[in-house]
């Protein structure tokens, strides 16, 4: 019996929440494998929820006109909305865990970079970018970057917004 709870353990912490302890009887080893398997079960919703949160929010900031970047604080980016991967003219695959300046690079360079300014400054930053699309037509955007810090209070990301004011230029 304490092998089978040692092996629906190891399986837990891999990562199979779906795993439970044989109950049977009412002694301590018993107890002790319905409180695994409660606790695995409440896990098991706890990540479920947290799945579903996760969901709703990429749902949220998929559905902004805006381009939306996160950078962190080496300017590699960790995620990005559609518009901003429509922008790039990238699959999310291209960019997510790459710096930024290198696949981006038609965007903005790196003297201009309003996260790198941000990243330095610790404080919001706003400019207007200039680029031209793989059609020969050029595109302003007015670019916000914001810290994201940790609960120390230091940067650790950087969300970039990025506006098209083409119309409005």
């Amino acid at each position: 019996r304490l092998r089978r709870f040692e092996a629906a353990a190891r399986e837990v912490t891999r990562g199979d929440l779906s795993r439970r302890v044989p109950v049977s009887g009412n002694d301590t080893l018993s107890r002790m494998s319905r409180e695994f398997n409660a606790v695995a079960e409440t896990a098991g919703r706890l990540l479920a929820d947290l799945q579903r949160q996760q969901e709703r929010l990429e749902t949220v900031i998929n559905s902004v006109d805006d381009g939306i970047i996160v950078l962190d604080h080496e300017r590699t980016v960790v995620a990005a909305n559609e518009a901003f991967l429509d922008r790039a003219g990238r699959r999310r695959e291209e960019l997510v865990g790459r710096p930024c300046h290198e696949v981006v690079r038609s965007l903005c360079g790196l003297g201009d970079c309003p996260g790198k300014v941000c990243l330095a400054k610790g404080e919001r930053t706003a400019s207007i970018m200039s680029w031209t699309t793989p059609d020969g037509r050029v595109r302003h955007e007015e670019v916000r970057a914001s810290p994201m810090r940790d609960g120390a209070g230091a940067v650790s990301f950087v969300v970039e917004v990025w506006r098209d004011i083409t119309e409005r230029r």
